[in-house]
């Protein structure tokens, strides 16, 4: 899964772009702040809006961890 590598809000707060000033600029969208906000990552044309507007790559600011995969059952054959 993809995860922030950053506080996104937090770097578009400190380059001078709060949220009302995003929705307003039609930058980026409600649901993508939120989103934001929420910690889940947003989607390429958002992504796209967030590397300008910040000046940085996509891996500067997002990565992919595996999810923990589920651990497989001891074997149950009674065959012995």
């Amino acid at each position: 899964m993809l995860v922030w590598k950053i506080d996104v809000q937090a770097e578009l707060k400190k380059a001078g772009y709060s949220t009302t000033a995003l929705q307003r600029s039609k930058y980026l969208g409600s649901q993508t702040i939120n989103d934001i906000k929420h910690g889940k990552v947003c989607g390429i044309n958002a992504l796209h809006t967030i590397c300008k507007l910040l000046k940085k790559q996509p891996g500067q600011l997002i990565a992919y961890v595996t999810d923990a995969e589920p651990q497989e059952e001891p074997n149950q054959d009674n065959n012995i």
